[in-house]
């Protein structure tokens, strides 16, 4: 049967060339996420595979013998860009999305029909998407989810939301019974927050809320069932109700297991948490003094060495941040010259459930790093600001970072001015 889930299909389809004599596979019935059995037979292809497939996909012959090509562009997951779609849609807030191709292969691209739908703008130039909300969110009206079912979901917390009055009918959800949980009754959560969800079989009408959709007076726990969607899907509804973007505060929707979403998107609450503008902005700096960098440790629970970094004051650039800080931490007698106006990377992180907040609102900090050249000067330490600092090469980092830190420096786009 090809209807329980493709990806069963797939998983047979990719390892048929490996197999002494290739595999034969019939088809019992129909394939309702066809898109991406359609986009696994592409993939083979890429990978000199020679298949044979009859007219209406119920018979495949996958041949035994694969050869890898030289260069393979992996394109962005449109499952997940569903989210910041639907953010943009239920915040009124613009938003651009890079490394999104004109087309692809996934099903779940058609996501940006729903969102027009919806009455948002979508337009595409080159490997940008960018999505213009309407003034007003639109009913979704009939939709058949058969060749995106993992996106219907961000499709029910649109539909939600959509004008009190109006009702959005979703079909072909067969396959959201059986996949990491029953989305389907995961999703009918949604009544928690007085959403009339209607369930017949696997069929849904979803009535529109509109502005009476509001954050409960009292807590609820919205079960995640350990599945990355339906955690992004309330994170997303969460935030449209401005209960904040992290999931381990204090608020009237408590979403169980939260770090689910680490199977697809492990950064998710920190991104989420930028978009809201939720996370201090800091500013460092990456001092260079031949083949060696300039590292700190402040006087703070954890002693943790770091680059020199601070909070940014309100009204202060992001050079005029890094000088002011590398000053206060480091002394006055410490003289460089900044490479270059723009951050060549940033680290972001949330603060722990258990830190003290300057402000409630924010949940992290978004560390924007500036290079610079050491000119002259010696580091001050008063064991006020600073309690250590040292001068260390690239390779001798690792040592000092905590691993966290340590990965992200890494990934900063440093290397191009020799880090």
């Amino acid at each position: 049967s090809g209807r329980v889930s493709s990806q069963f299909l797939s998983g047979l389809l990719l390892i048929g060339a490996k197999l002494p004599t290739g595999l034969k596979i019939k088809i019992t019935d129909s394939i309702p996420s066809l898109p991406y059995v359609q986009m696994t037979i592409e993939m083979l292809k890429l990978w000199g595979i020679k298949t044979e497939i009859n007219e209406n996909w119920t018979k495949f012959d996958i041949f035994p013998g694969l050869t890898a090509p030289e260069e393979y562009q992996i394109p962005a997951d449109m499952s997940a860009a569903s989210y910041p779609v639907a953010w943009s849609l239920l915040k009124k807030e613009p938003v651009e999305i890079t490394n999104f191709g004109k087309t692809t292969l996934q099903g779940d691209e058609q996501f940006l029909n729903i969102a027009e739908r919806c009455g948002a703008q979508v337009e595409r130039i080159g490997d940008t998407c960018k999505i213009t909300p309407g003034k007003n969110l639109q009913s979704l009206g009939d939709v058949n989810w058969e060749s995106m079912p993992d996106v219907s979901m961000t499709g029910m917390v649109l539909a939600s939301f959509a004008p009190e009055g109006t009702a959005s009918t979703f079909t072909g959800l067969e396959s959201l019974r059986v996949k990491e949980c029953d989305r389907i009754g995961a999703m009918q959560q949604l009544e928690k927050l007085g959403v009339k969800f209607e369930v017949s079989g696997d069929d849904i009408v979803i009535h529109g809320a509109g502005d009476t959709l509001k954050a409960p007076e009292s807590k609820i726990e919205i079960n995640s069932f350990d599945d990355h969607r339906i955690a992004f899907c309330f994170g997303i509804l969460k935030t449209a109700l401005n209960l904040g973007s992290d999931p381990h505060q204090e608020s009237n929707i408590q979403i169980t297991e939260p770090e689910c979403v680490s199977k697809t998107w492990p950064e998710f609450w920190l991104e989420l948490s930028d978009w809201q503008d939720q996370l201090r902005p800091v500013a460092g700096m990456v001092v260079k003094k031949g083949d060696e960098f300039l590292i700190v440790k402040k006087p703070r629970t954890s002693h943790a060495w770091q680059f020199p970094q601070g909070g940014a004051d309100e009204g202060e650039t992001l050079k005029q941040t890094a000088l002011r800080e590398l000053a206060e931490e480091c002394g006055e007698a410490l003289n460089v010259k900044i490479k270059g106006e723009r951050p060549i990377g940033e680290y972001k992180y949330l603060f722990p459930a258990h830190f003290e907040r300057w402000v409630e609102n924010l949940v992290g900090a978004k560390v924007e790093f500036l290079c610079a050249d050491y000119i002259s000067g010696e580091v001050v330490v008063d064991g006020d600001e600073l309690i250590d600092h040292a001068w260390v090469t690239e390779d001798q980092l690792g040592d000092y970072f905590e691993g966290k830190y340590f990965k992200a420096i890494k990934n900063l786009s440093i290397h191009p001015v020799h880090f």
